[in-house]
């Protein structure tokens, strides 16, 4: 007998593991590294979902870093280079406004 499993229409993740490795493992360690800074609040590695005003805390962090990029050091003072905090930024507000507008497609 042939075991059934119904993905047809469901997201191939691992696309993304495919396509951005290397980018996708530096936000792996960036978000260790952010787990680790605020593990008081962070035991469930959702202190991001807690920030206040999370609508403008993360386009700022993205856009402060999208700056620095371009003026400063290529690494933050926490040893990663701005291109991964602006990318996890943008995570984060993409997350919370998924979540928070129910987002479905």
């Amino acid at each position: 007998m042939q075991g059934l499993k119904f993905n047809n229409d469901k997201p191939k993740l691992h696309l993304l593991f495919r396509q951005f490795p290397n980018a996708i493992q530096e936000i792996v360690k960036l978000s260790e590294y952010g787990h680790n800074k605020y593990i008081e609040g962070d035991e469930d590695y959702q202190n991001f979902s807690r920030v206040d005003n999370p609508d403008t805390a993360y386009i700022d962090a993205e856009l402060r870093h999208l700056c620095d990029m371009y003026s400063k050091d290529i690494k933050d003072e926490s040893g990663f280079i701005h291109k991964a905090h602006k990318a996890w930024n943008a995570l984060a507000d993409l997350e919370l406004t998924l979540k928070n507008n129910n987002y479905e497609k």
